[in-house]
């Protein structure tokens, strides 16, 4: 939790850069206001369920600060999603040892494939995202008539 907290606090100042100097970091601040309205639609179960996301894990808290959520919403959200993730990581690795006891046997592969399974979808819905991206961009450059140089 503390480095969840390092990482709020980092990207709250990180937010207060980019809105301080917005010449300076002008592609940035479109990325700011998606984030703040991510925030404002699924914070609390973005947080929560971000603790099962290997790659969102890691960005989370950071970005959370970038968009101020206020930081006791954002630890009450962060505590409930660790505890949570520990609590039933250990007690499925628990009761399906005792279980079930050849699982050790193809735990690699029982993990590679969780992170597989928690990754897919995130790794889908950026490339979907940058495709619409993309599409809006052409469409907007097609949409602008050419310059001549008569013009």
């Amino acid at each position: 939790l503390k480095t969840h907290g390092s990482c709020f606090l980092a990207g709250g100042h990180l937010q207060a850069s980019i809105f301080t100097n917005r010449s300076a970091f002008n592609d940035l601040y479109e990325y700011v206001s998606i984030t703040r309205n991510f925030f404002d639609k699924y914070g609390a179960r973005a947080i929560v369920l971000g603790h099962w996301m290997p790659i969102i894990r890691t960005f989370l808290p950071g970005m959370a600060g970038v968009a101020r959520l206020p930081y006791p919403k954002f630890l009450l959200y962060t505590t409930i999603g660790s505890w949570a993730w520990a609590l039933v990581l250990t007690l499925a690795g628990y009761f399906l040892g005792n279980q079930i006891p050849w699982i050790k046997d193809y735990l690699e592969y029982i993990i590679v494939g969780f992170i597989v399974v928690t990754t897919v979808p995130v790794i889908r819905t950026f490339r979907r995202e940058t495709r619409l991206r993309r599409e809006a961009a052409a469409r907007e450059a097609t949409a602008q008539p050419e310059r001549t140089e008569a013009q």
